[in-house]
């Protein structure tokens, strides 16, 4: 009896043990998963944000095929929470999808295994297009202008890729513009403009970046849709919050731009096309007053300033020339200036003039003819004529003596003093002659090392251009910067693609592939690079013919119905 008794109340004892410790045991060997969505409310077309919360490790990676059933998975991420207090990772992890819905409706989110963890299924409700959704679009906006959509060909087009959203953003990025239609420069005015506008009743965070292009072809140039795309505040105050998860990924299309581009108009009928918004001419003068001596360095210099167009489109100065006047014109300083509103250039070039008789010069006026792009007229900035006199040497422009001036004593006073006068002038002249003579050759040594250096200059070996146009643009470059040896190796690296020979590896080699004008341009820069001697070498001229070489039909695609933008 007492032994029944003692095994009932062990069986009783071991079942409720079992009963009471089972539970917690069977809890721990499951992770508690919850599932949410950013935003709540959610439409079609529209992305939003599934999140999976595991309050314990998981047994394994997430499966989320299962959702491509009903939604377009765009982006997976998963994160470790950080206790801001502690500073230690929590045991939580999270992973965010990112779902777009293909239609409006109810839809369940399937169970999503986790090895041998699920997550709960939940039902989503999916709105169809309303004044809501609308309203969403407009909340995130791509647009794309341009400045311009009738111009002249070689004028300058500024073009805006702008992004607009009502809440904060992240990682913005603008689609490149591509163009087709008619050849074109292109040039990139700033890496990013923000700013907050008001349109109707709502501020909108904008971006945007403006480029110039310059097409060089008449014809229809079609620039295709820019897309936005932005990491965008999905709730709460706008902000963007990495530890809550509430940044969905927006993109969104603009309009395609066409834009007509016009021939010269026959009403110029000038030799250089020069379309822009506004040029000036300055002339500077270091020498104050209208009156020199014969010998006498006279200091002119004359400026260009050039609103919409880049320094290597502008043409040379047409300066005359005066007789008994000897001109020295220096190297002009070229600059260009980007900004926001487009590219302005300048060009100064300074001249010394040394008259070499006396008598009354009228040097001759100074003209730009140009196309002003603003009121489509033919407009010609000028420096007007300037009339000098230029008196001999040592003569005095002095009026009668004035009243009590004393008159010498003698006239043999003056004649004792003049033999000594003129010994001392004689001496004078003598010494200005050594010293000049000496001063002189040191400045033609000092040109001629310099000259040497700048032959010498060793160029950092870069990358060669692998297309067309890369080769275009970096013998462009180079000829802008007058610098023979960089002329060579961009010369080499064009003629290569030209002719499709890699093994064309010297100037020599390319000049017996071309023709005049430019084979004797190539001759030009040989001479300049090899010989003691100058030959009059402009590296103007390699760029111009260039651009006259029709070899095949690729290189035609370079062929353009005036001088590109650089040189």
């Amino acid at each position: 009896m007492k032994i029944n008794a003692i095994k009932s109340s062990a069986f009783y004892t071991i079942l409720w043990l079992t009963c009471s410790i089972s539970p917690p045991a069977l809890a721990l060997a499951t992770a508690i998963i919850q599932v949410n969505t950013i935003p709540e409310e959610l439409y079609e077309n529209e992305p939003f944000n599934l999140i999976f919360q595991t309050i314990d490790i998981v047994d394994g990676a997430p499966d989320f095929s299962p959702l491509e059933k009903d939604f377009t998975i765009t982006t997976t991420t998963q994160r470790n929470d950080f206790d801001m207090f502690t500073g230690k990772f929590a045991r939580n992890d999270n992973w965010v999808v990112e779902l777009i819905p293909d239609k409006a409706g109810r839809f369940i989110i399937p169970e999503i295994a986790f090895g041998r963890d699920r997550s709960p299924s939940i039902s989503l409700i999916i709105k169809p297009q309303s004044k809501q959704l609308n309203a969403a679009k407009r909340n995130f906006i791509s647009e794309l202008e341009a400045s311009h959509t009738t111009v002249f060909v070689g004028s300058q087009i500024i073009i805006t890729q702008r992004m607009l959203s009502t809440r904060k953003t992240a990682r913005p990025s603008f689609s490149e513009l591509k163009k087709s239609g008619v050849n074109v420069m292109q040039e990139k005015l700033d890496d990013g403009k923000p700013y907050d506008i008001k349109r109707g009743d709502k501020t909108y965070h904008v971006l945007e970046i403006k480029h110039a292009i310059y097409p060089q072809q008449t014809g229809q140039l079609y620039i295709e849709p820019s897309v936005a795309v932005a990491q965008v505040a999905a709730s709460g105050d706008g902000s963007i919050n990495p530890l809550m998860n509430n940044a969905i990924t927006k993109n969104a299309s603009s309009a395609p731009i066409e834009i007509k581009i016009n021939p010269i108009p026959e009403s110029f009928n000038q030799k250089n096309w020069l379309p822009a918004k506004e040029v000036r001419l300055q002339e500077e003068w270091t020498e104050s007053g209208t009156t020199f001596n014969v010998g006498e360095p006279i200091t002119r210099s004359y400026s260009v300033y050039v609103d919409g167009l880049g320094f290597a489109q502008l043409p040379a100065l047409a300066i005359g020339t005066v007789e008994n006047l000897k001109r020295y014109p220096d190297k002009p300083v070229s600059r260009n200036k980007i900004s926001s509103s487009g590219i302005s250039s300048s060009v100064k070039t300074r001249v010394v003039l040394i008259p070499t008789q006396p008598g009354t010069f009228t040097l001759p006026s100074i003209e730009i003819p140009w196309w002003n792009t603003v009121t489509n007229e033919r407009v010609v900035s000028s420096i007007p004529p300037r009339r000098i006199t230029v008196i001999g040497a040592g003569t005095e422009n002095t009026a009668t003596a004035p009243a009590g001036t004393t008159k010498p004593a003698s006239s043999e006073n003056m004649v004792s003093t003049k033999p000594r006068r003129s010994e001392n002038e004689r001496l004078y002249l003598w010494l200005s002659i050594f010293f000049g003579m000496g001063w002189g050759s040191t400045i033609l040594l000092w040109a001629d090392i310099n000259r040497s250096r700048k032959k010498r200059l060793i160029i950092p070996p870069s990358k060669e251009p692998a297309t067309l146009y890369q080769a275009g643009k970096t013998l462009m470059k180079a000829c802008s910067t007058a610098q023979a040896t960089a002329c060579e190796r961009a010369l080499i690296a064009w003629g290569k693609i030209i002719f499709h020979d890699n093994t064309l590896t010297s100037l020599g080699a390319l000049k017996q592939r071309v023709e005049d004008p430019l084979q004797s341009e190539i001759g030009k820069l040989e001479i300049e690079l090899y010989s003691a001697n100058t030959s009059g070498w402009n590296a103007d001229e390699i760029w111009r013919t260039s651009l006259l070489i029709d070899v095949n039909p690729q290189a035609q695609k370079i062929l353009s119905d005036l001088e590109p933008m650089y040189k």
